[in-house]
């Protein structure tokens, strides 16, 4: 696996998006509101059409 790769996915676990990703953006200003846009709502219309 190239060394690149190896560095991404040294702190990889299923729960990523959840425990860093989505805390990163709220501490950046994303709203609960926006998160449940992006994870639940958008998800459903993308599926729905």
């Amino acid at each position: 696996m190239p060394e690149a790769v190896q560095h991404l996915l040294q702190n990889w676990k299923p729960d990523h998006i959840f425990q860093r990703i989505v805390l990163d953006i709220k501490k950046r200003g994303v709203t609960d509101a926006q998160v449940l846009q992006m994870f639940e709502q958008n998800r459903a219309a993308l599926f729905s059409s």
